[in-house]
């Protein structure tokens, strides 16, 4: 009987799935930016990136892929996932604000190769001088575990498009 139940609720996930951009809005950007590493022997690397919203009754997911170098090397390579608990209109401006919480998984590519987990606490600010054109800036506090501790402030500016 487990098994059956179990089926059907992967079934229905995976119905359920591809319908998902029709009952919500989206959004998909590029961004830069730069990382201060507090406990790293790199203090400062460039961020590069792409993400995809996906906002499901006002509660927003936020997926990225980014690229993080230094002038003489690529520092890591990562996927992010943040969860907008909050993004609300300030007053009747153009303006909205956002926080959340996520993670983050890294390929290092600093002395040897490795893997980092972090855990993200994210917040920031996006104007829509467009009805569908946002401009952003974040700022992520970031711990991030790997054979050494690492804390980390990756502060963003970018552009999306909602659709």
């Amino acid at each position: 009987m487990k098994t059956k139940i179990k089926a059907l609720m992967i079934f229905a996930f995976l119905i359920f799935l591809p319908q998902l951009p029709a009952f919500s809005q989206n959004a998909a950007g590029a961004y830069g930016g730069a990382t201060f590493s507090f406990s790293s022997e790199e203090n400062l690397s460039a961020d590069a990136g792409l993400n995809y919203i996906l906002d499901i009754n006002a509660y927003h997911l936020s997926l990225s892929g980014e690229l993080s170098f230094t002038p003489q090397k690529i520092k890591k390579v990562g996927l992010t996932a943040d969860f907008w608990f909050l993004y609300p209109r300030i007053g009747d401006s153009a303006f909205h604000w956002y926080a959340g919480a996520g993670t983050g998984a890294y390929v290092l590519f600093t002395g040897d190769f490795s893997f980092a987990f972090s855990v993200r606490a994210v917040l920031g600010l996006e104007f829509f001088p467009e009805s569908r054109l946002g401009v952003f800036v974040q700022a992520v506090a970031e711990p991030s575990f790997s054979k050494d501790f690492c804390f980390c402030l990756p502060v963003s500016v970018g552009v999306r498009w909602w659709f």
